[in-house]
């Protein structure tokens, strides 16, 4: 894994804008800084990102002003570009929630897409499985934390080992065995119970002989009580036939007595219908005998309604008449009130349109002003604009003169080093009293140290000579650094300054095209005015001398004509309706009249086949009782009949529960025969299945060995250890002078003697004698450290080919002295090729001056920490190359 970019937002120190580090800007870098201000809480916002976990909880990540941080991180593995966003929020209850999304890059697209699981224990299973290892691997091998640099050496010989296993990707077999062994016990399990069941079988199939002679006897004893069933049945049937017989002889009594009840019931009726029809008999020739008076009265009623309907209409044409003499009435009213209210409000309108006018000028007199003062404002704006482009064109230098002292800053460093080298070689060959020089293995005598030293005394002129011209130039620079701050503050000012005067003109420019609106509007008020004066006067003429509702009057006079040509009486109209109101029943009796003569003709009729109908339903009557009285003498032995039946049906009940206890024990013992017959074959199939689980199980007890602890883990461990022992000891020869050395052990015998599997660290002395870690000094306990640490990380990137190809070392440098700060730059310049990025945190000027990019950190009240990233000349790096994380 190789990161490409973080982004830090909340993190600890950090505050809410957010900081972004471009790890493709550098191969090498120091990380510097005063003490608290963020250095360390960069490097572990990765880890935290990464793996959701950092020295403290999540509550003392989040900056103590946020309620929320967010930390995302690119990176690159197998090819592919990953980002990695998590974030965590403080709950009101004083927990915290946490939010993690994994993205995966598009070229295609140019953008990146989710490359989530469903939870977030899925989602962060799938990130370890890219990087590749665990926090407790990464801290122990990649992430030299400040006061943990002793991880690895402080860990039990277990757990080192687990770190080792998880580095070498060892876990994958371990997978592999328990699967097998959780595939042995399955197996176990399975064959266990193969071997129970084929048992129960065996068991129940040793009954089938007795099972077989029992059901034979029970089909024997089944066949004795279905013959006695039969002759039950028999005798039921012969005695149901006669009960069926009376059952009929019932229904006819029954349906008898029905028809009975009907016959009565009709006789009833026709006696009250008789009665009936002789009253309306009596009714109608009642209404007969009166006609002459009921024609008489339907005479006069027409006649007097045809009168009535006339005068109604006279009335209508009236009333309508008056309803239009009213709206005229009406409409000359209005008129009359819309005039005065028109001369009113034209009175009004003209004062309101001189208030206007008076307004309008006195606007129109200010923009006046106001269009003056935006030609100043414009002429002012064009001198401020060109003083600003010519201030831009000078802090175009500035970026120039910003690469000037950076190189320049560069060169004094690598000036003053090689003067300290001059100055360190000459000392060294003054001291020297041997015949061969250790530095061009030449010989050595007076004359010879003499020269050499001439030689050292010139160089060394010239580099201070440079120095003195390079100091000299670099303060030239920084006077025009300055002045260029200066010019940039005063272009800061005027930009201001133009935005002002921008505001101010759009605020002129806007004002000022009202300015025509308003003289429109002044021209057109002035026109309305007049225009209504005209009007007002109009009005008022027409209102005085009355022509407004000469119409109205006109037409009154016409109505006022008509109602008197039409001579309506009232008095006469209300007569005719009293009269026609006492005739009122005379129409109804004359229809009544006509339907009573018609109805007399068909009463006769009815009268007649009523009587009819009433005597023939009393001779069916008479028969029908005669009838019931011979159904009752038949149906007097039915009692007698019932009993022997229900005798003969409980007997053939017992038979056939009988017959059906045999038949189901019968049925019973059949089955269980069958199953038998169907558990010898299953038995026969398990015992084919409990031979080849059996030979599985050997197989997969055969794998659970190979890939154990004992098998291919132990193999691939003794064949690492070898080589992260010969890395270590390469390196921490180069911080001791070959003075340590470092034995790992890998087998232990106890006291038993027995052998166990371990990862000791024995460490040898320059006297060769090997001593416990604890008994060494700060300095040779940080440099045994640093080299595990370094092993660990290369044997993680080269053996492998997989996890983080990052160093990152963060504090440790001050318990050493000279010799070993060169002996750990050197190191760290010669596995620069074995790591993609490599960051140092110190404060030691020296390991500052070591490498050319520097990340400076400081930490500001309001905004918290923030970065920013110097960088030399990536010409001195012609291995590095930038990849682009987008």
């Amino acid at each position: 894994m190789i990161p490409k970019k973080l982004t830090i937002s909340n993190f600890q120190s950090y505050g809410e804008e957010p900081q972004e580090l471009d790890f493709d800007r550098f191969r090498i870098a120091c990380l510097t800084g005063v003490n608290a201000a963020g250095k360390s809480s960069l490097i572990e916002a990765m880890g935290w990102c990464i793996w959701g976990r950092g020295r403290t909880g999540k509550e003392g990540l989040i900056n103590e002003n946020a309620t929320e941080m967010q930390v995302s991180c690119v990176f690159e593995t197998s090819g592919k570009i990953y980002r990695i966003i998590r974030r965590a929020a403080r709950k009101k209850n004083g927990g915290t929630t946490e939010q993690v999304d994994l993205h995966l890059y598009d070229p295609g697209n140019k953008s990146f897409k989710s490359f989530n699981e469903n939870t977030l224990r899925l989602t962060q299973k799938k990130i370890l499985d890219l990087v590749g290892l665990d926090y407790d691997a990464f801290i122990s091998s990649s992430f030299i934390s400040q006061g943990r640099s002793n991880e690895f050496s402080l860990k039990s010989p277990k757990e080192r080992k687990e770190i080792l296993a998880q580095i070498l990707r060892i876990g994958r077999y371990a997978s592999l065995a328990e699967k097998a062994r959780e595939k042995t016990r399955m197996l176990g399990e399975e064959i266990s119970y193969l071997s129970g069941r084929i048992g129960s079988l065996s068991e129940d199939i040793s009954r089938s002989t007795q099972l077989r002679t029992a059901f034979e006897k029970v089909s024997l004893e089944a066949e004795r009580a279905q013959k006695a069933l039969i002759a039950c049945a028999e005798s039921c049937r012969e005695l149901e036939e006669r009960l069926s017989a009376m059952k009929e002889r019932e229904l006819e009594q029954k349906n008898t007595r029905i028809q009975l009840n009907r016959t009565e019931s009709r006789i009833g009726e026709l006696h009250l219908l008789l009665q009936k029809l002789q009253d309306e008999e009596l009714d109608l020739r009642k209404l007969v005998d009166n006609r002459e008076e009921i024609e008489e009265n339907s005479r006069k009623f027409h006649k007097l309604k045809q009168q009535l309907a006339r005068f109604d209409r006279l009335f209508q044409t009236v009333y309508e008449l008056r309803q239009e003499e009213l709206k005229l009435e009406s409409a000359k009213k209005l008129k009359l009130q819309g005039a005065r209210h028109r001369i009113e409000t034209l009175e009004t309108v003209l004062k309101t349109a001189e208030n206007e006018q008076r307004k309008l000028r006195g606007k129109i007199t200010l923009l006046h002003d106001d269009r003056e003062l935006l030609r100043k404002l414009r002429l002012e704006h064009e001198k401020t604009e060109a003083s600003a482009r010519l201030l831009e064109t000078h802090l175009e230098e500035k970026d120039r003169c910003m690469r000037s002292l950076s190189s320049l800053e560069s060169r004094l460093a690598a000036s003053e080093a090689h003067l300290e080298e001059i100055q360190s070689k000459g000392t060294k060959l003054k001291s020297m009293t041997g015949t061969i020089c250790p530095l061009c293995r030449s010989k050595v005598d007076d004359a010879h140290k003499e020269r050499v030293l001439a030689e050292y005394r010139e160089q060394h002129r010239k580099i201070e000579k440079q120095i003195k011209a390079d100091r000299s130039e670099k303060k030239k620079l920084d006077a025009s650094w300055q002045d260029f701050e200066q010019k940039q503050q005063e272009f800061r000012t005027l930009q201001k300054q133009i935005q002002t005067l921008q505001h101010r003109m759009t605020g002129l420019e806007e004002r000022l095209k009202t300015l025509e609106e308003f003289e429109n509007s002044y021209a057109e008020a002035k026109k309305n005015q007049e225009s209504q004066a005209v009007e007002l006067n109009r009005a008022r003429a027409s209102l005085s001398s009355g022509t407004i509702v000469e119409h109205e009057f006109q037409q009154l006079s016409i109505i006022s004509e008509r109602v008197t040509s039409l001579d309506y009486r009232p008095d006469r109209h209300n007569a005719l309706k009293t009269e026609l109101e006492k005739l009122s029943e005379a129409e109804n009796k004359s229809a009544a009249l006509i339907m009573a003569v018609s109805r007399l003709d068909k009463l006769t009729g009815e009268l007649h086949n009523s009587h009819k109908e009433l005597e023939s339903l009393k001779k069916h009557r008479e028969t029908e009782i005669s009838k019931l009285d011979e159904l009752s003498a038949l149906l007097g032995n039915k009692v007698e009949l019932e009993k022997q039946f229900a005798a003969a049906d409980r007997e053939k009940k017992t038979a056939e529960q009988l017959l059906q206890q045999f038949l189901v024990e019968q049925q019973s013992l059949k089955k269980t025969l069958d199953e038998l017959a169907e558990k010898k074959k299953q038995r026969e199939e398990l015992s084919a299945e409990l031979g080849k689980k059996e030979e599985k199980k050997n197989i997969f007890s055969i794998l659970q060995e190979a890939f154990g602890i004992q098998g291919i883990q132990s193999l691939l461990i003794e064949n690492a250890v070898p080589q992260l022992e010969e890395q270590a000891n390469r390196i921490l020869g180069k911080l001791t002078q070959n003075s340590m050395a470092f034995e790992l052990r890998t087998q232990k015998q106890r006291i038993n003697k027995n052998v166990t599997e371990t990862l000791e660290i024995a460490i040898s002395d320059s006297q060769g004698e090997v001593r416990d870690y604890d008994s060494f000094s700060g300095g040779e306990k940080f440099r045994i450290d640093l080299s595990l640490r370094i092993a660990l990380s290369k044997l993680l990137s080269m053996q492998t080919g997989y996890g983080i190809k990052l160093l990152v070392i963060d504090e440790g440098f001050g318990t050493q002295d000279e010799e070993g700060l060169d002996a750990i730059i050197d190191s760290i310049h010669r596995i620069t090729g074995e790591f993609e990025k490599i960051v140092l945190i110190t404060h030691l000027e020296k390991l500052k001056d070591a490498f050319e990019v520097k990340i400076a950190v400081s930490r500001k009240p309001e905004q918290g920490s923030i970065f920013s990233l110097v960088a030399g000349d990536r010409a001195d790096y012609p291995d590095q190359h930038v990849r682009s994380s987008e």
